[in-house]
Parts: C-alpha cells; structure tokens; sequence
C-alpha cells in the first residue's frame, strides 16, 4: 500500500469568501491541494493566504483539529476533502 497523498484539511462550512476548515495535517501558505468534494470533479486550489479562528494571518497549520479560514471565489461543499502530494524524500 504506498500513500501518495494525505489528507490536510475537511471543509466545514463557506460563508463570505472564506472556507472553513478542519485542519488534518500540517500545511503552509503557497500549498497547492487537490480538493475532492462529496460526489463532485476533483479540483485544485492554492492557499493564498490562511487565518486561525480569532482573525490572525498565519503562515502554517500546525496543530490537528485547528479551526482555519482561508479566502475563496467559490463555494466548496462541507465534508470536501483537501489532500496535499506527499513529497518523498
């Protein structure tokens, strides 16, 4: 069994331009994850820039279960998984 990804992040809920997020695993800034939403087309999005729950500016999600936001031009599904490739070494 190899992984080639892992999952970073599960949609809670959109409102105003910004997903919330339950955080998985760590992820940064700049990340490009692949988004697969509950009976819908996969799909890419980069994390522009990524907020914690009191509306600090963060760089990194660093802590399992953290509630995040990041900005959107489109409604993602709740229940949406965002997985990132695991980059082997």
């Amino acid at each position: 069994y190899i992984r080639d990804y892992e999952v970073v992040a599960i949609c809670t809920g959109y409102n105003n331009g910004m997903l919330e997020l339950s955080q998985r695993n760590r992820f940064y800034s700049g990340d490009k994850l692949d988004v697969l939403e509950p009976s819908g087309k996969p799909f890419y999005i980069t994390v522009t820039e990524m907020y914690d729950e009191w509306n600090n500016k963060i760089d990194v999600a660093p802590h399992p279960m953290q509630r995040l936001f990041i900005p959107a031009d489109r409604a993602i599904k709740k229940g949406a998984f965002f997985r990132k490739k695991i980059i082997k070494k």
